[in-house]
């Protein structure tokens, strides 16, 4: 799966800029997938922040685009 994000994201515009990596993406994956996870099993109304499900989804979209933006490849 990292393997064909690393392919899709090379053919983005500015992927000559900010090239991605297997590590960056791997860990944007396991952080998408951990998120996720936490929030089918403890639910909507978790660590006192109450995120619904959509507002969850722009954070984590919001924060791993930025990572992906901001990181130098290693």
């Amino acid at each position: 799966m990292t393997q064909k994000l690393l392919t899709a994201l090379g053919g983005c515009k500015d992927a000559g800029t900010s090239p991605a990596n297997a590590r960056t993406v791997g860990f944007s994956l396991l952080l998408s997938v951990s998120l996720a996870h936490h929030c089918i099993l403890v639910g909507e109304d978790w660590a006192g922040i109450g995120f619904t499900r959509e507002e969850l989804t722009d954070e984590l979209t919001t924060a791993i685009s930025a990572y992906l933006a901001a990181r130098q490849p290693s």
